[in-house]
């Protein structure tokens, strides 16, 4: 879920599962760090502890309907979230 703070800045809630049995939430801010043609680009970090995979860094971009993250962390986990809004 994603919420504005401001110009500069949204809100990022994430609810993800692990298997069938571990369910974790994390929270972060992303920075927008520019704009161009209508596509939003933004950056963040948030540290979830050593046990989660420490600190976690984001890039990405919000262009109309369409979201996509990229995240690195500290050990060595990395992925890209990518979302598009249904009809």
């Amino acid at each position: 879920m994603l919420t504005r703070v401001d110009e500069g800045a949204y809100f990022a809630r994430f609810h993800s599962t692990y298997g069938w049995f571990f369910f974790f939430r994390h929270e972060t801010t992303f920075h927008i760090t520019g704009e161009e043609e209508g596509t939003l680009r933004f950056e963040g970090a948030e540290d979830l502890g050593k046990a989660f995979g420490g600190l976690y860094r984001y890039t990405g971009t919000v262009a109309g309907d369409r979201f996509e993250a990229r995240f690195e962390a500290e050990n060595d986990d990395f992925g890209v979230f990518r979302m598009q809004r249904v009809e």
